[in-house]
């Protein structure tokens, strides 16, 4: 398994949980390409180009927290200040449910700008 072309809709966080047996006759043939090339060749063929999501489309209607919940154990570690390294504040695991790159409201000791997970 390795991470997509596009790192911005890089699924392979998700897909690193599951088991390699599960994922032997599995075919990703979008890998290579980004969202835009998605999208043209989805125009291209006549297919919908339906607006892109926050949430993931196979869970269907339940809250992703929820449905993380049932999978992942809560890793507790520390929030790093990115430019140098120092750590901001320790955390009890309330962070290992997002991905990368996604925006969240972070409030804690140091913490004045806008934050993301990396």
């Amino acid at each position: 398994l390795g991470r997509g072309s596009d790192p911005v809709k890089d699924q392979s966080y998700f897909l690193s949980s599951v088991r390699k047996s599960d994922l032997e006759k599995v075919l990703f043939p979008l890998g290579t390409l980004h969202k835009g090339q998605t999208r043209e060749i989805s125009t291209w063929l006549g297919l919908p180009n339906w607006k892109s999501s926050r949430g993931m489309c196979f869970i269907g209607k339940r809250p992703m927290l929820s449905f993380l919940s049932q999978y992942l154990v809560p890793t507790p570690g520390s929030v790093l200040y990115y430019d140098d390294g120092h750590v901001l504040f320790a955390h009890h695991g309330e962070f290992h449910f997002h991905t990368v790159g996604q925006r969240i409201r972070l409030a804690g000791p140091g913490v004045h700008e806008r934050t993301f997970v990396v």
